[in-house]
C-alpha cells in the first residue's frame, strides 16, 4: 500500500474516532479537546463528504448543533461542549471564521449528499450568519476586519486587520450565497485590479500576504511570511488566478514547503519558536470539487 492510501484509511479511523452523538469532535483522544469546534467540525467534514454517506448523519448533527447554539445577531459559537471546566459556559464564541465555515458546510453537505433539507431548515440561521459576517466590514470596503487571535490560527502568529484566510473563506461564502457579484469585486481588490491598497497579494513576494492593516505614511502593518492554509485555500475557492496559483505552487516547491510531504503551516519567512513545527496541512486540494 502506497503512501497515499495509508493516509486515507488513517483518516477514515481519525474521523471514526472523533464522531459523537452532537457531531464531530475537534480529537478522537481521550482528554483531548472533547468538543465541537464550527472549524474542525466543517473542515473534516469536507473530508468525510467524499467517502460516500457513511459519515452523513454526524456531518448533519455537527450542523444541527452549531445551528442550534447560533447568538441572536447570528453569529455561529467557536465551540459548544465543556472541554474546559475554567470556562463559564458550555459554548464559546469569539471566532470569526465560524459563520463562514457554517454556511459553507450547508452547502457542501447539500451537494455531497444532494440533500437540500438542512439548507431549507436553517435558511434564517444561515442568512443571519451571512449578515453578521457583513458587518465586520469597519471600513465599508467589503473586506472582512477581524480582531487578533479570530482565526484558527490563535495567538502563533498575531494576525489582525483584513486576513487572507478569512477574505478566501468569505469568496467561498459569497458564491455559495449566490452573491457572484459581490465575491467578484472582493477578488479584484484581493488581486490588486482595483483598489490596490487594499490588496493582500505581492508580486513581489508571489503569494498572498497573511494579513495587512492600516498604512501609516509608508510604515504599513502587515507581514511577508507564507500562510499556506490562507494561499492554498485561495486556489481552492478560486480568489488566485491561474497566474497568482501558479506562482504560490512555485514557490512551495522552491522553498520546499511540501517536503517531505503534504504541507508545512508555513514557508520560511515566519519565525516563530513558538509555532509548533509539526502543524502541517493536509488533504486541502481533494475537497476542491466540493467548494467550487
Amino acid at each position: 500500500m502506497n503512501i497515499i492510501d495509508q493516509a486515507h484509511d488513517k483518516a477514515i479511523e481519525v474521523l471514526k474516532a472523533c464522531v459523537r452523538p452532537q457531531g464531530f469532535y475537534a480529537s478522537g483522544l481521550k482528554g483531548g479537546y472533547e468538543a465541537t469546534w464550527a472549524r474542525d467540525s466543517m473542515t473534516c467534514s469536507l473530508g468525510a463528504a467524499l467517502v460516500g454517506t457513511e459519515f452523513k448523519e454526524v456531518f448533519k448533527n455537527s450542523l444541527v448543533t452549531l445551528s442550534e447554539n447560533q447568538t441572536e445577531f447570528g453569529l455561529i459559537p467557536n465551540c459548544v461542549g465543556s472541554f474546559n471546566e475554567e470556562r463559564n459556559s458550555d459554548v464559546t464564541f469569539n471566532s470569526i471564521d465560524a459563520p463562514q465555515w457554517y454556511i459553507i458546510g450547508h452547502y457542501v453537505y447539500a451537494k455531497a449528499y444532494n440533500d437540500r433539507s438542512l439548507l431549507r431548515k436553517y435558511e434564517k440561521n444561515i442568512k443571519a450568519a451571512l449578515t453578521w459576517l457583513k458587518y465586520q466590514d469597519p471600513n465599508n470596503d467589503k473586506l472582512i476586519v477581524q480582531q487578533p487571535t479570530a482565526d484558527w490560527m490563535d495567538a502563533f502568529p498575531h494576525k489582525y486587520g483584513r486576513v487572507m484566510h478569512t477574505q478566501s473563506l468569505q469568496y467561498a461564502v459569497l458564491n455559495f450565497s449566490g452573491e457572484g457579484s459581490l465575491a467578484e469585486y472582493i477578488r479584484s481588490i484581493i488581486n490588486g485590479d482595483i483598489q490596490a491598497y487594499l490588496s493582500l497579494f505581492d508580486s513581489k513576494l508571489g503569494f498572498y500576504r497573511p494579513w495587512v492593516w492600516k498604512d501609516h505614511g509608508g510604515d504599513k502593518e502587515t507581514e511577508d511570511w507564507f500562510d499556506s492554509a490562507a494561499n492554498l485555500l485561495a486556489i481552492i475557492t478560486g480568489v488566485a488566478t491561474p497566474e497568482i496559483a501558479k506562482s504560490i505552487l512555485n514557490y512551495i516547491d522552491k522553498e520546499k514547503v511540501n517536503r517531505p510531504y503534504a504541507c508545512k503551516i508555513s514557508g520560511h519567512r515566519l519565525s516563530l519558536e513558538a509555532l509548533p513545527g509539526s502543524l502541517i496541512l493536509t488533504a486541502v486540494m481533494p475537497v476542491r470539487r466540493l467548494i467550487i
